[in-house]
């Protein structure tokens, strides 16, 4: 079964702090977006290759001309890692696992709130589902998903 997932708040991997000392740390930020993101999985632990699909939602901000290409912070590789971390150990054992990543920011729609939609599932199973089809696909229902629920909470 897939299921899309939504956070309210859109994650982003900041870089690694520094004690005094040289010892690495996460700043508070980033671990309290990893507990939420952990919080948000609810289906059971996934094996094998895996492919995850993130829509990264965010309104168009005041004063940009509606003809210009929308082209604003975060990355979007910093969104999708401050996901597999927060789902590592979660959703699936390591983010190694992760064979397919597609990332889209979605802009441009009227009355968007900030947030993410994710879905994640395994690659070649029961349901046929392999990597070369998977794309266009789970994007127009990613898209639809949006369409019907908005920025609303699926949980």
């Amino acid at each position: 079964m897939r299921t899309w997932h939504y956070l309210d708040f859109i994650p982003t991997k900041r870089r690694v702090r520094f004690t005094r000392n040289g010892h690495p740390y996460t700043d508070e930020k980033t671990r309290e977006e990893m507990k939420l993101i952990a919080m948000s999985w609810r289906d059971p632990k996934l094996d094998g290759p895996l492919a995850i699909y993130v829509g990264v939602m965010k309104p168009t901000p005041k004063g940009i001309k509606r003809f210009l290409p929308f082209i604003i912070k975060p990355d979007v590789d910093n969104v999708l890692k401050a996901i597999l971390d927060g789902l590592n150990g979660v959703a699936f054992k390591d983010d190694a696992q992760v064979v397919l990543a597609t990332v889209k920011k979605y802009d441009r729609w009227p009355g968007i709130k900030p947030g993410v939609i994710y879905e994640l599932h395994e690659i070649g199973g029961d349901d046929g589902t392999f990597i070369e089809e998977g794309i266009c696909e789970h994007w127009s229902h990613g898209a639809g998903w949006l369409a019907e629920h908005g920025s609303a909470d699926n949980r």
